[in-house]
């Protein structure tokens, strides 16, 4: 287990900004405007970033290859869109999800932060890697897109730590749309993934954020949110979490690819001294079970809301188990959900 130190970013020191106005050409339902390629210049003035949140993100290695991301990935529109007008469990608030409409996007490929960097309004093909000792970057309105060549669209290492808002991230990542520790991620749309959404690990946070519409790779069996080892100070509270119905997702029978949960916290961990894991007030469905949660320790799943039917066998795997587990239901009347 590495060990996490959270360092604030030295006093007075000049942060990095970069920033564009240009999207990605051609791309087939696109929400963003494209404008005249501008580009990304760092300035060295910068807001304060916001602290990363107290959360844990994950770790769980993926199939090495999986098939190339379409060019086009569209919208993330889809049928059974939330609400983003603000509401109690499992809606976002003012802004909606993902880069806003209209933003001006800028194209650019992979990026290695630095410390205090502000990253926006970025068209990304690739990642935003912060490494270890790399503290408190900002990412917001800007669009990630994977292409099967790089493992995360926003990676943290060793106690790297970043606050990303608004954001939007789509496509072939060979591990995940996000993690790991000291990660606070707010007003994210993740959709389309090859892999998992997110892997969960020290001090991580998810706000907000709506995660849906997986398309797996063979061999891979994604999930929404994914816990794998000893996590401490996790938050994971109104998001949307569904990202397709559990078994196989290809019509070939022969190929192994599925979309597994929503939520997974692996029952072979060892607790040792894990810290709290929170999840509450979360709209969730998907997957063969939605919520796989194997593991007693120090964590409350708590007023979360289950889409009857959208998983294959049920909301909960039966073995599930938790410290708290209260005030969960489904969403077409209420009725309680049982671990």
């Amino acid at each position: 287990m590495r060990k996490i130190v959270l360092a604030a970013a030295a006093s007075g020191a000049a942060a990095m900004v970069l920033t564009a106005c240009h999207s990605i050409p051609g791309a087939a339902g696109s929400d963003v405007p494209e404008s005249p390629a501008a580009a990304a210049s760092p300035t060295s003035a910068a807001p304060s970033p916001t602290a990363p949140g107290t959360v844990a993100p994950v770790e769980q290695s993926k199939p090495a290859s999986a098939p190339a991301a379409s060019a086009s990935m569209g919208s993330g529109t889809s049928a059974n869109r939330p609400s983003a007008t603000g509401g109690p469990v499992g809606q976002s608030g003012a802004g909606g999800y993902g880069v806003p409409a209209g933003t001006p996007l800028a194209k650019s490929g992979s990026i290695t932060a630095k410390s205090g960097q502000v990253i926006e309004n970025l068209d990304i093909t690739g990642r935003v890697l912060i490494g270890d000792g790399v503290h408190d970057v900002v990412i917001r309105n800007c669009r990630f897109t994977g292409d099967g060549t790089v493992p995360w669209g926003i990676d943290t290492e060793g106690d790297g730590s970043v606050n990303a808002d608004h954001v939007t991230i789509r496509g072939d990542y060979t591990d995940a749309g996000i993690g790991y520790h000291n990660v606070t991620v707010s007003h994210a749309d993740i959709y389309g993934m090859t892999n998992d959404g997110a892997k969960v690990g020290n001090n991580f946070t998810m706000t907000d954020s709506w995660i849906h519409d997986f398309t797996p790779a063979t061999g891979a069996h994604a999930d929404g949110l994914q816990i794998m080892e000893r996590v401490a100070n996790v938050l994971v509270q109104h998001n949307v979490v569904n990202p397709g119905l559990g078994g196989e997702w290809s019509k070939d029978p022969a190929a192994d690819r599925s979309v597994n949960s929503a939520m997974i916290m692996n029952d072979s961990i060892d607790r040792g001294t894990a810290g709290r894991i929170v999840v509450d007030g979360n709209q969730i469905g998907g997957g063969g079970y939605s919520v796989y949660f194997g593991v007693p320790g120090d964590t409350a799943f708590t007023n979360n809301r289950f889409v009857r039917d959208s998983y294959r066998w049920g909301p909960v795997e039966p073995s599930a188990k938790t410290d708290v587990w209260s005030g969960n239901t489904f969403t077409d009347n209420g009725a309680a959900v049982a671990p």
